[in-house]
């Protein structure tokens, strides 16, 4: 089934986002259950390869500076960890504008895997990250947010790995689990 076609493809994104506005936390509990997928439905764009989770952790990003942005809690953020991480990401944004002209030079507009442009797809990536674990962070409000978010994380990989040992046992019995569900290109 190719996500970019289907019907649920229409249900399920203006569902997401709705729930990602309304509680940003259950942005999280799905940004966590399609963390392992990596594999599933892969979107090609710019010589880049973008996962649902990536697409999922970006909505977590948006929603997160819309709120913090608009209504921002006091001492959210413990400055002894996010303060490096900062710091981290500043001297990346620095070292890429300062590369910028040989970037430019030895890159290739339509491919960001393109030698020149890969310093800006780390740099990209790193603040994406750090952008990420603050949304995260910013979502969890107390114990109990953060208890479901472990409990979400321990069910989503019990059941992956059920799966997996579903598959492997099915495997050694000389059938074929699930064939045809996930199907790899060659070109991911």
């Amino acid at each position: 089934m190719k996500m970019e076609y289907s019907a649920l493809y229409f249900i399920l994104v203006p569902l997401i986002i709705t729930l990602a506005v309304w509680r940003m936390k259950y942005a999280v509990y799905i940004l966590i259950v399609l963390l392992p997928l990596e594999r599933a439905f892969v979107t090609r764009a710019y010589g880049m390869h973008i996962k649902l989770a990536e697409w999922m952790g970006l909505l977590c990003v948006i929603v997160f500076l819309w709120n913090f942005l608009i209504k921002p809690r006091k001492n959210i953020f413990p400055a002894a960890i996010y303060f490096p991480l900062i710091i981290f990401a500043v001297i990346n944004i620095v070292f890429s504008l300062a590369a910028l002209p040989d970037v430019i030079k030895f890159g290739s507009s339509l491919d960001f895997n393109s030698p020149g442009f890969r310093s800006i797809k780390v740099t990209m990536w790193c603040v994406s990250s750090i952008l990420l674990s603050m949304a995260v962070a910013y979502s969890i409000k107390d114990k109990r947010d953060l208890e479901n978010c472990i409990t979400v994380l321990l069910g989503s990989t019990l059941i992956l790995c059920a799966v997996s040992l579903t598959a492997l046992l099915a495997e050694i019995l000389g059938m074929h689990f699930a064939a045809g569900i996930y199907r790899y290109k060659s070109h991911l």
